[in-house]
């Protein structure tokens, strides 16, 4: 039986591991992994989704005003991961050394990171640091694959504000975690209404949640 399983790009290496390592060991189940923005995959969700991840809390509770089959009480926040800062061609001792001036910003507003730079500037109530982050934002990307593109593409931007999960996906290793003004989201799992009655899916929703080590190899905590 197939597990018609979608979210977001973020979480997506971990899970897309966890489906082949499930996948495996089963005769009778088999997981399937789509991943993306919402539009992407939105109508396949709502004919045959089982599954649904999200990013971050806000995330599943737009999914849940946009995707009427989503099964609520079988939403579940397992795994989280820190905001990080991706760099070139500077040093990062400290978060606040991305308002030096001619730092060039990047940023993602939407896919779970709605706001994120603001809320790591005013972690504590520091207005000038906001104020100074912004001034040096030069791109705004609306979800994480775009933002990457543009980082790709535009090598005089020197700090892009992300996830850690996504330099460890793509083998950046010039990144940066913020400990003073660090961010934590996490990732929710849920069954859809059809998912709830697909034994296989259950299997499925229970295995990603076991599945501890896998993730933390991601860069996710527990």
């Amino acid at each position: 039986m197939l597990i018609h399983i979608y979210g977001p790009g973020g979480p997506y290496p971990a899970i897309n591991y966890i489906a082949k390592e499930f996948n495996k060991n089963q005769n009778q189940c088999k997981a399937i992994v789509k991943a993306g923005s919402l539009p992407v995959w939105k109508k396949d969700a709502l004919k045959n989704g089982d599954i649904i991840y999200s990013g971050s809390e806000n995330m599943m509770e737009d999914f849940l005003r946009k995707l009427s089959n989503i099964d609520r009480v079988t939403i579940k926040p397992i795994y989280y991961r820190p905001s990080a800062i991706i760099y070139r061609n500077i040093k990062i001792k400290s978060f606040k050394d991305l308002a030096k001036p001619g730092v060039k910003i990047l940023v993602v507003n939407g896919a779970g990171q709605v706001g994120l730079w603001e809320d790591m500037a005013m972690k504590y109530g520091d207005f000038k640091l906001l104020k100074a982050i912004e001034k040096n934002i030069v791109h705004v990307s609306y979800n994480s694959k775009d933002a990457l593109e543009y980082w790709n593409t535009h090598k005089n931007v020197n700090a892009f504000i992300i996830y850690n999960i996504w330099a460890i996906a793509h083998h950046i290793k010039d990144y940066y975690v913020p400990k003073r003004h660090v961010i934590y989201r996490d990732m929710d799992i849920s069954l859809t209404y059809k998912g709830n009655k697909n034994n296989c899916a259950k299997e499925f929703y229970n295995y990603v949640i076991e599945a501890k080590q896998v993730f933390k190899y991601f860069g996710w905590s527990y």
